[in-house]
Formats: C-alpha cells, structure tokens, sequence
C-alpha cells in the first residue's frame, strides 16, 4: 500500500503503474493527481523498479 503525501489516500500498490524519469520513481495519486516519490530498493540497480518503496518523508 501507498499513501498519498497530498490527500491522504491509500492506494494498493497493485492498482497503479509506478513511472519514472530524470527525478527518479514516482507514482500518481488517483485521487488528487498529485505525484508522490519512490525509492528503487532494488539490490541490482533494476531499471525497471523491482523493489519500489515510498520514502517515510
């Protein structure tokens, strides 16, 4: 589950496309359109954000 830093919505995470570009990892509330960070925890580097988490702040 993620959480909208904006509105304060929960969204699962299977239930949207995480994107990326030059800032890195993000995601796209549903809700409020508003973007929210994502941290690549993936051990290799994985390009494709196999191991995405939001950040706690």
């Amino acid at each position: 589950m993620w959480t909208c830093r904006h509105c304060g919505m929960v969204v699962p995470t299977e239930a949207i496309e995480p994107e990326s570009d030059v800032d890195g990892f993000y995601f796209v509330c549903p809700g409020c359109e508003g973007r929210n960070r994502l941290i690549n925890t993936s051990e290799d580097g994985d390009e494709n954000g196999g191991g995405l988490m939001q950040p706690d702040v």
